[in-house]
């Protein structure tokens, strides 16, 4: 043992710092392994990590897949622009107001001008035969073609036109003054 220790003392110096140096590097070697495998590890980790975590799975579709959707955002567009023409359709075809359908509307408002000409036209022949009765038969019809006159109107702004009458119309005696049977 003691010669051990006269060993270690009789190095010189550059042989201590030949020992040191060797020492040293296999330090630096083993740091650089331990900083490698650290790193590596952590690496490991954090991806670990963010494959465990609930984020949604992005999948690149393919070109068969885009050409699909292609053509389905085209038939859909062609949908949405034939629902848009029948709801513009929808929309002319209502009555705003009362909500009833047009050709309701139409209808109803030709039937009631039907019945207004009607009336008039019993009113002039029972006018005809009461002696005197010019008098309530100009008040009565004057207020007889005031409501034609609406029904017309209501008619027009509905987009239709008037029925057509009979031959003999109520109309022609308002333009004369005379009451007589070639009046009518």
């Amino acid at each position: 043992m003691a010669d051990e220790g006269k060993e270690k003392e009789e190095l010189t110096e550059e042989q201590q710092i030949q020992l040191l140096q060797k020492k040293n590097n296999s330090l630096k070697m083993v740091v650089t392994v331990l900083s490698g495998l650290s790193f590596i590890l952590l690496l490991g980790v954090g991806t670990l990590a963010y494959l465990l975590s609930d984020q949604p799975e992005v999948e690149f579709a393919t070109t068969t897949q885009t050409d699909e959707l292609t053509n389905t955002l085209a038939l859909q567009q062609a949908n949405i622009e034939k629902l848009t023409a029948q709801l513009l359709l929808l929309e002319q075809q209502r009555v705003s107001s009362s909500g009833i359908p047009r050709e309701a509307a139409i209808e109803s408002q030709r039937d009631f001008l039907r019945l207004v000409h009607i009336m008039q036209n019993s009113m002039r022949d029972e006018s005809r035969m009461i002696k005197g009765a010019r008098s309530w038969y100009e008040h009565y019809n004057q207020l007889l073609n005031a409501i034609r006159q609406k029904g017309k109107d209501r008619l027009r702004e509905l987009g239709s036109s008037e029925p057509n009458m009979s031959k003999s119309s109520p109309s022609k005696a308002d333009n004369n003054d005379e009451f007589g049977d070639e009046l009518f």
